[in-house]
């Protein structure tokens, strides 16, 4: 059964990889690679996130989760917490920067016209 995270999950995943692949090809440019490479990392990083989440909803445990990224399950549940944090953190940001528009002043036009 396929989830909201998990789609999110492939697609991080697939962009990641496709940036990675373009740095194979051409001449070499290691600024560019390394650039791809920080992105590929934030884009699979953010691809953890979604099929951790996808998992706990499946009704994986965190010993699960933690014994197939490698790690302990304390160090899953800290890393999902903090993740949670700075969602709420970052959704906070939005709503008490979402000002209303500033209605658009009219142009200023002289109440007469030149004679031709």
């Amino acid at each position: 059964m396929s989830t909201e995270e998990g789609t999110h999950g492939r697609y991080k995943v697939r962009r990641a990889v496709e940036g990675l692949t373009r740095t194979q090809r051409g001449p070499q440019r290691p600024l560019e690679a390394l650039e791809a490479v920080r992105h590929a990392q934030h884009a699979l990083s953010d691809a953890r996130d979604f099929f951790t989440t996808a998992a706990r909803r499946d009704g994986a445990t965190w010993t699960q989760i933690g014994t197939a990224l490698g790690i302990s399950r304390q160090a899953v549940q800290q890393a999902q917490q903090r993740r949670q944090l700075e969602n709420n953190e970052r959704a906070e940001d939005v709503r008490i920067w979402r000002m209303p528009a500033t209605p658009r002043r009219r142009r200023f036009r002289w109440p007469f016209r030149r004679a031709a």
